[in-house]
């Protein structure tokens, strides 16, 4: 009801009220009329009847008043403590049927109706509550509607007796499965390894004593498709705390677990070979230890470096590099147990770990397989490449007893092979240990040792054996440490080559010959050449040896005939482009090549042909046991012949005797070198040794040693004198004339 209808209702009653007075005073108007007209009254009695009904008339207004003021109280009454009310609850009650819950009723009266309103207050709370529950329960219906069809994750949904209720997309997507072939069926539709007896009861257990369980499985797709999933379960309780069912959750890791496993490969795994790396190496040999221990047995430690694979590689380049550690290898493992393990250090370098040790003679047939395998001919495409290996063997407990000191030992171990000639293994004994320590000591020392000019060439006479002239020198390395004294080449040039310390060495040297080569050009013999020995170090393509010395040469305005380069057969016979590159320029500019302990090696012969010698040395091994009609010297004038063929001049090492001497010049060897002739002196004493020659008729030599006294050998033509006593310096020699003392 509207407030309205209350104001039309008062306006009727009122509109009536004076109806009722009009028609009142016109009935009493025409009454009075009819009295005039009708009757015949006196004056008086007509004025007593006019005035009782004005009377009358006035009651009847006062009445009518009075009645209608009493209406409009009762209706005004009426509207303030009832309709108005009514009015208010029937407003707020229909705000809340067209949804505003939040409507509520202010009504200021002290009867039911108030009582009435305050009920309805509490009632629209209650509502407004309820309707706000629902709405958010609504909410989280249909946000959990769309988590569980759009979610990524698998869900599936089973009652207590295991038997599928519902499943969302994922579910499908992840098993195959759709949901019509789902529902309805026990769970282990699904093939799991969760099936397997122990990991059931693990699953299982978890599940009764705390209602979930998570972890990995593998599973298996409609399409019978193995994968790898990650697993949730999770009971679903009733009120009283029975399980009303489950809710399953899984999703597909498959290529999470090959991301690990690659990342696990990469880390534990040489991605060249597949063989285990240095960090698989280390985790592998300590399981190996415990495992000894407890066995109360023990293992060897084979630690091996593929000889001249980097000369392989940069002549053939990487890729052929690549395929010859592949082979290698493969050859290693086909030489040892599966027990075993096989691992690629890095580079070159590979270690076996025999564990347990059964004999060392097993030890020795397995690794004489190794070197035999890894000597044999490696098929680089068209190609074919020669290495070798130089293996260093250890044992645990007997040579240590933790992994770091193992390792140590198998490596000092496999340098003492290499020094022994590679090709070749060695067992570690504490002498190494010592050795080795020596050597490190050696290595920081050489460092400071060139500032400190603890370094010194000394030269030794290249004698021309047809004339015994000397007009050659070979400038030989010397370190005189302060607290070692002198320090023998073989024991400090090879660690000079590890620590690349040779290039700074090798500059050194090359500028002091030049030096004294200006020197003595410019004081004894205008074409006097000295020959430098090189190491393949200064031939690598990062060393720019071609400029610095080129530069050295044009700076001291001499010829490159001034020096001659001694160089190795495994230089030339492993020569990278950068190594024939160098070779080339050097004698473009005049240097002269000499290819130093010619014999040693292999393949000698083709690379002779291959590149421009000038000389060729015979080594001191073929000239030490020199005898008449001997192999040795048919071996000589093998190689005599062949150079001279080539137009390549040579030069014997290591002449000792008289007879070694003679052999060689009958058979026409050019040049000969030795302590027959003198030994390697400073400078100093070379010029002592070095006077003007002059003609005598008996082609004598004569050589004054320290004591003063002379000795003379006649040799065909000539003679050799030798000093007696075999000092490092004699004061003077001579090849040819009698040479005066200096002074």
């Amino acid at each position: 009801m509207r407030i309205s209808s209350f104001t039309k209702l008062f306006a009727t009653v009122l509109i009536l009220l004076l109806l009722t007075i009009g028609a009142m005073a016109f009935q009493a108007l025409s009454i009075q009329d009819d009295i005039i007209v009708t009757q015949n009254w006196t004056q008086s009695k007509l004025n007593e009847a006019l005035g009782h009904l004005h009377r009358n008339m006035l009651m009847m207004v006062a009445l009518t008043v009075t009645t209608l003021l009493s209406v409009v109280v009762a209706i005004v009454y009426t509207r303030r403590t009832i309709l108005l009310p009514l009015a208010q609850l029937h407003e707020e009650a229909k705000s809340i049927a067209e949804g505003a819950y939040q409507a509520r009723c202010d009504i200021d009266t002290s009867n039911e109706l108030a009582e009435l309103g305050a009920m309805f207050n509490s009632m629209a709370v209650t509502i407004e509550k309820d309707i706000a529950t629902r709405r958010a329960l609504e909410e989280f219906m249909q946000q959990a509607t769309a988590i569980f069809e759009n979610s990524s994750e698998a869900v599936m949904i089973t009652d207590a007796e295991n038997i599928i209720v519902s499943v969302n997309p994922a579910f499908t997507k992840v098993t195959g499965y759709r949901p019509d072939e789902a529902v309805g069926k026990n769970w282990d539709l699904l093939e799991t390894s969760m099936k397997g007896q122990p990991f059931f009861l693990t699953v299982k257990n978890s599940l009764d004593t705390t209602g979930r369980w998570e972890g990995e499985m593998t599973s298996w797709r409609k399409n019978r498709e193995a994968y790898v999933e990650w697993r949730r379960v999770n009971a679903i309780y009733r009120d009283g705390g029975s399980i009303h069912g489950w809710i399953t959750l899984f999703s597909d890791i498959t290529p999470e677990k090959k991301s690990e496993e690659l990342i696990w490969q990469q880390t534990n795994f040489d991605p060249l070979t597949d063989l285990p790396n240095r960090h698989m190496f280390h985790n592998r040999l300590e399981q190996e230890i415990r495992k000894v221990d407890r066995l109360g047995s023990s293992l060897a430690l084979i630690l091996l470096d593929l000889d001249n694979f980097k000369e392989v590689n940069d002549t053939y380049g990487h890729n052929s590099g690549n395929v010859l550690l592949k082979e290698a290898s493969w050859r290693l493992n086909s030489c040892v147990r599966g027990t075993d393990t096989v691992a690629r250090m890095g580079g070159d370098e590979f270690t076996v770990i025999l564990a347990p040790l059964k004999s060392l003679i097993s030890i020795n047939r397995v690794i004489r397989d190794i070197l035999y395998k890894m000597a044999m001919p490696f098929q680089l495409g068209d190609k074919t490449a020669y290495i070798s290996a130089s293996i260093g063997v250890t044992f645990y407990p007997h040579d240590a007893t933790d992994p770091e000191s193992l390792v140590r030992n198998a490596d000092q171990a496999m340098y003492a092979a290499k020094n022994k000639g590679r090709n070749c293994f060695n067992y570690f004994t504490p002498t190494l240990n010592e050795a080795a320590q020596n050597r490190m000591r050696l290595a920081s020392d050489l460092r400071g040792a060139l500032a400190d000019h603890q370094l010194q060439l000394y030269y030794q006479p290249i004698v021309e054996l047809s004339t015994s002239q000397i007009h050659k020198a070979e400038a030989l390395l010397r370190w005189h440490h302060p607290e070692l004294g002198l320090i023998n080449p073989a024991d400090f040039v090879s660690i000079a080559e590890e620590t690349r310390m040779i290039v700074d060495i090798g500059n050194w040297v090359f500028q002091k010959a030049l030096q004294q080569v200006a020197a003595w050009r410019a004081s004894y013999f205008p074409q006097f050449q000295i020959s430098i020995n090189t190491s393949a170090v200064q031939f690598r393509k990062e060393v720019d040896l071609f400029s610095s010395w080129l530069g050295l040469l044009r700076e001291m305005g001499l010829p490159g005939q001034s020096i001659a380069i001694e160089i190795t057969e495994s230089l030339l016979m492993d020569a990278t482009c950068d190594v024939r590159s160098k070779l080339r320029g050097f004698r473009e500019v005049g240097l002269q090549v000499s290819l130093d302990d010619f014999g040693t090696g292999y393949s000698s012969l083709g690379y002779l042909k291959k590149f421009d010698i000038d000389y060729l040395k015979i080594d001191r091994t073929f000239v030490q046991n020199l005898a008449p009609d001997s192999e040795d010297l048919a071996l000589c004038e093998a190689i005599i012949v062949m150079a001279h063929k080539l137009g390549i001049k040579v030069i014997a090492e290591g002449i000792e005797t008289m007879e070694q001497r003679d052999l060689l010049t009958l058979v026409g060897c050019d040049y000969g070198q030795g302590n027959l002739f003198s030994k390697a002196v400073p400078a100093k004493g070379f010029e002592n040794g070095i006077t003007e020659q002059e003609e005598v008729p008996d082609m004598s030599l004569r050589i004054k040693n320290n004591n003063g006294r002379e000795d003379s050998v006649r040799t065909g033509s000539s003679r050799v004198l030798l000093p007696y006593n075999d000092t490092t310096q004699p004061s003077v020699f001579t090849a040819r004339g009698a040479l005066r003392p200096p002074g």
